[in-house]
């Protein structure tokens, strides 16, 4: 089951006799929505980040098969020509090689990090959500701790209350 902000933000819990503040409820309820919604911002920013990234290392792919193309060219013509010319062309390719690589290399170290930073966001939402059920079953014992203590009071108001018992036959 999914939660969203406004889950947080519309729920309404059962009013029993001696509950708790509902202004505290809902100011807790209401920084809760709104802490949920940075995460899912933040997740929503980085996944949109991360779009961009896998973009961008599309391009670089296709600049690098360019780039490939190219030098397979410039590798044909070097052949055809003189001894300098074939050296200039060899430097060429090199650098254009280089400068591809590292091209590359950056890209997906960056996808890699948005990767890492989205795993870390999933890691921290699935904490504040455990960490938010195990509160809310807490509240939800003490709860019915309460209650069972005014039963017990009211039994014990109407055992007081009540007349001793006289034996037959007095």
């Amino acid at each position: 089951m999914r939660i969203t902000p406004l889950d947080v933000r519309g729920h309404r819990f059962a009013v029993k006799m001696r509950g708790y503040d509902r202004e505290e409820v809902q100011s807790f309820l209401n920084f809760v929505s709104e802490e949920f919604e940075k995460v899912v911002s933040e997740v929503s920013k980085l996944k949109e980040e991360n779009g961009q990234v896998k973009s961008t290392l599309g391009d670089l792919t296709e600049r690098e098969r360019i780039l490939k193309e190219t030098l397979f060219t410039a590798q044909k013509l070097s052949e055809e020509m003189k001894e300098e010319a074939k050296k200039e062309g060899r430097l060429v390719m090199r650098e254009a090689e280089l400068r591809g690589g590292r091209l590359v290399e950056q890209a997906q170290k960056k996808v890699s990090q948005l990767e890492d930073s989205i795993r870390g966001l999933k890691l921290e939402r699935d904490t504040f959500e455990r960490k938010l059920r195990a509160m809310i079953e807490q509240h939800l014992k003490l709860l019915e701790m309460h209650r069972q203590e005014e039963e017990i009071a009211d039994k014990l108001t109407f055992i007081k209350q009540k007349p001793p018992e006289t034996a037959p036959g007095s």
